[in-house]
């Protein structure tokens, strides 16, 4: 439960964040934000930890406090490309391979993909990051008789793209 003077505290650095205070998007030292509000760096950190909660600030180890960028709008109904829906809305996007190999496919994978069991399947793991922050894990197990050479090619970017 938060203390009154905490939630006064993120109000005012709520509102000063609406009113673009902090043009460098990173807020001032935790010192030099208790000395400005007069309070204790616990309570302090009480108020930050509200804000970060409602997503409006996010911590980064060792730099300090940043103002969060708006939510990235996803709807799972519309089918869409992640780079073209993070292009759309300003933000950088970048997937990192984790695992791409050719293994048996185990029962319930297999009968998805109308195969039979330990018959050969692409699996594909791949780590998307939006401006940095990892925000999605995907795993796809793919049948190679309709990717053919799939594995030789940049995984980074879109597999609809690569066939």
């Amino acid at each position: 439960m938060s203390s009154k003077t905490a939630d006064v505290i993120a109000a005012g650095l709520c509102e000063r964040i609406e009113n673009g205070e902090f043009v460098t998007r990173r807020l001032p030292a935790e010192r030099a934000l208790s000395e400005q509000y007069s309070t204790t760096r616990i309570t302090l950190r009480e108020a930050l930890g509200l804000l970060e909660a409602q997503g409006v600030i996010y911590r980064e180890l060792r730099r300090g406090w940043f103002i969060a960028p708006p939510r990235l709008i996803y709807n799972p109904a519309h089918h869409s490309h992640f780079h073209a829906m993070a292009l759309q809305q300003g933000r950088i996007d970048s997937t990192e391979v984790m695992e791409a190999r050719e293994v048996p496919a185990q029962l319930a994978i297999a009968r998805h993909l109308q195969l039979l069991e330990d018959d050969q399947v692409y699996h594909i793991r791949r780590l998307r990051r939006i401006d940095g922050r990892a925000v999605l894990c995907v795993e796809h197990y793919l049948n190679p008789a309709f990717f053919p050479g799939l594995l030789r090619e940049d995984l980074t970017c879109s597999l609809t793209g690569s066939v």
